[in-house]
């Protein structure tokens, strides 16, 4: 009897031993699936290649839905409203895109264009975005950002609304772990010999990593400011991944931009001290790009509006703009001629005027220049005035003096007109245009491209740094304007005629972050 209860006791221990061995060996195995293992980062070096393909293991079947042409994409007729707004309905080609991709079905009705929709228009700075997300799937109901006030254009021109993305019912796909550091800058190494016109060519078609490293809280976060990824994603965009980056070289990107607003995690205490750790982010999102040999721009962005205080206390200002270039310049000065420096964003201009906006610029080019390492010789790019094309080509605009002959380039945003880029509903100033491609638009666009000659003309090389005829989103679902297609394609076909290289304006809504592939088959062919 007591053998027999001891054999009863070690069989039962030995039974317990192998289970918590097993469920040890499972809980770790996810863990590296996941990359959450201690230590491990998604940071990759400059050598690091590895292809979607081998880092996006993780992957489910169903997320396949989009296959590498986009030709997958579920399309259906949605009916658009005419530009005239008279309620007459025609049908389109546009599609209400649901990301339903674990059920790999469209199942959200199409959105009319009488819908609700942000079309805000700020007269100089960026809007708050309307709603936002914490950093999981769940929304915060009971924290956020203040509603922008819509007001009407100045000019032609117009910035694009901050209205962030809602998220969506999939994943990202994971990534395989590393532990290799974010990037390896290279400290003398690059290509600086070619002119700014030459390396607009090289750059090739570009799109912005928009609504993500800008997105800012204003006065009242809802979330832990201590967390980067906090403000990441804070304007509903998902965590930036190795695969998503990969996925927009893979749909023919060949730069990419970054918005910063580097605030965000910056000292109160008037030292504007940078934190290492919102460094280090912004490294391993350029170490992704660097990975797949593409250009990169970084800017100080929007940046919750300090830059109206230039007008109020120049120098003050002045001082906390030169902190913060001293600092990115410093920490960047030996990457090679891909990475490239941006002045400012959509803030140098109306409520600064010229001589200010001039003088900004030429501070920025005098720090950077005497910053060492690559950047006495790093091509820069210059903000025009509220990167609009009329008041950037005025006469009262100066492009800064440079101690490197050719090695600036100029920045202007293209959403002309804003009708039709960015209004989905009819404003007190203005009707929505649902249209786009008659001879008359198409001679417009042409216009204001071609007075960017005078730069090309004068040696520099120009960048659109912004375009888009901004789709509809409403809770994951999105549509297009009919015509928009065609209007993506002109911007790149006048960019390609007179030298100029076209960023897309994307915050998800172009292309997919979650399928890391294009949402419409017509713009996808645009790209590759």
């Amino acid at each position: 009897m007591r053998k027999t209860t001891r054999f009863i006791a070690l069989t039962a221990a030995l039974l317990i031993s192998v289970m918590s061995s097993a469920c040890g060996k499972n809980d770790n195995q996810t863990a590296i699936a996941e990359g959450t293992l201690s230590g491990q980062t998604e940071g990759l070096t400059y050598a690091d290649v590895t292809s979607p393909a081998e880092s996006d293991t993780a992957q489910t079947g169903t997320d396949k839905t989009q296959t590498e042409n986009g030709t997958a994409e579920t399309e259906e007729s949605t009916t658009q409203h005419t530009a005239q707004g008279n309620g007459e309905n025609e049908s389109g080609t546009d599609t209400d895109f649901t990301e339903a991709d674990n059920a790999g079905l469209d199942t959200t009705k199409p959105q009319n264009a009488s819908d609700s929709q942000n079309t805000e228009k700020p007269q100089q700075t960026e809007t708050q975005p309307a709603g936002t997300q914490e950093q999981n799937t769940s929304q915060s109901e009971t924290q956020k950002p203040a509603e922008p006030v819509t007001q009407k254009p100045a000019a032609s021109q117009a910035p694009k609304p901050t209205t962030p993305v809602s998220q969506e019912t999939t994943s990202p796909q994971q990534e395989k772990p590393t532990s290799a550091p974010a990037v390896t800058p290279v400290p003398s190494g690059g290509d600086f010999s070619k002119t700014a016109a030459q390396v607009a060519l090289a750059m090739g078609d570009g799109i912005n990593l928009g609504n993500t490293m800008e997105a800012t809280a204003g006065g009242n976060p809802w979330f832990d400011v201590s967390n980067v990824t906090n403000w990441e994603t804070a304007w509903g965009q998902p965590k930036t991944t190795r695969a998503m980056i990969d996925g927009m070289k893979k749909a023919g990107f060949e730069s990419i931009r970054i918005p910063v607003a580097w605030s965000n995690m910056m000292a109160t205490d008037g030292s504007y001290e940078i934190p290492k750790v919102f460094f280090d982010r912004i490294d391993e999102i350029i170490g992704y790009a660097y990975a797949n040999n593409m250009y990169v721009i970084i800017n100080i962005h929007y940046d919750g509006g300090w830059w109206d205080d230039f007008a109020k206390d120049e120098a003050g200002t002045m001082k906390r703009y030169k902190a913060m270039w001293t600092q990115i310049a410093g920490h960047y000065k030996d990457y090679d001629d891909k990475l490239i420096f941006e002045s400012a964003n959509e803030e140098l201009g109306d409520n600064l005027g010229y001589a200010l906006v001039n003088r900004i610029n030429q501070a920025f080019v005098d720090l950077v220049r005497a910053s060492g390492g690559n950047n006495g010789v790093r091509y820069l790019l210059i903000a025009g005035y509220n990167t609009d094309i009329d008041k950037t080509c005025s006469s009262s605009f100066k492009m800064p003096s440079d101690t490197c002959k050719n090695h600036l380039l100029i920045s202007v945003h293209y959403y002309t007109p804003w009708t039709y880029c960015g209004m989905w509903k009819d404003e007190s100033w203005g009707k929505a245009d649902y249209d786009w491609g008659t001879d008359a638009d198409k001679a417009e666009m042409e216009k204001y491209f071609k007075k960017m000659q005078k730069f090309t003309d004068a040696g520099y090389g120009v960048i659109i740094g912004e375009y888009s005829a901004l789709p509809k989103e409403n809770n994951g679902s999105y549509t297009k304007k009919d015509g928009s297609a065609e209007f993506l394609s002109y911007v790149r076909s006048l960019s390609a005629k007179y030298g100029y290289a076209a960023y897309l304006w994307d915050t998800g809504d172009w292309y997919n972050k979650y399928s890391c592939s294009m949402r419409w088959p017509d713009t996808a062919s645009l790209y590759r």
